[in-house]
Parts: structure tokens; sequence; C-alpha cells
């Protein structure tokens, strides 16, 4: 998913949709351009919450991000909508992604990794 693909799921979150329910362009310029800002410092979180060795910063909201779908869908959708939501000074909405951003982030798998028995404190259970 590319960056404009999460400030349209979070804008359809926030309810910014016209009256056919597609993404408000002409009305969320402001949220365009407060996105990318707003987008790096939670993809920076995410990569680490997925245990990846490096966050990959966007340059624009037309790039990849480097997360899993999931995470992108379930994390990153939400966790802007409560940024936008914030410096619309909507704290209801705000608190509402930010407990789902904050639940679902929480619920990313991280990559498992093998355990040493070094004291062989398993060797009796076998």
């Amino acid at each position: 998913m590319t960056g404009r693909d999460v400030l349209n799921r979070a804008l359809l979150l926030m309810d910014r949709v016209d009256c056919d329910g597609m993404v408000d362009t002409e009305n969320t310029a402001d949220y365009e351009n407060k996105a990318l800002v707003l987008l790096n410092p939670l993809i920076s979180e995410l990569s680490k919450a997925e245990r990846r060795e490096e966050a990959v910063p966007v340059s624009s909201l037309e790039e990849e991000i480097a997360l899993t779908d999931d995470t992108v869908e379930k994390c990153l959708s939400y966790g802007l909508a409560s940024h936008l939501a914030f410096m619309d000074n909507d704290m209801n909405n705000f608190n509402f992604y930010q407990t789902w951003y904050e639940r679902n982030k929480a619920l990313i798998p991280t990559l498992e990794e093998g355990v040493v028995d070094t004291f062989n404190a398993l060797g009796g259970m076998q």
C-alpha cells in the first residue's frame, strides 16, 4: 500500500467523504499536506513493533510503505486518523482512533526467534 492509500483509509475512517461515499478531495487538502510528516514517525514506530532492522521512511504519498499489508491496514490508518483528529482538536475521535491504533499495534505478530536452552532447563521435560 502507498501513503496515499493510507491517507484515503484514514479519511474514510474520519468520514471525510462526499455524498457518493468517496474521499472528498476538495475539502481534504490540509490533511494531504500534513500526512507525509505524520506518516514517517508512525512507520518508524510500527517498524519497531514488527521487529524490522530499520524503518524505511517515505518521501512521497505515492511510495509503497515497507510494512506488512496487515499492519498498514489495521494500524497505520488508525494512527494517521488519530493524528489528524488531534490536529483538528477532535478529542473524541482522537481517543477512538488512538485506542484502535494501540490495540492493533499490540496484536502485530513479531518474528519468532529460536531459544537456546543454555542451562538445559528443558532437559528434564523430555
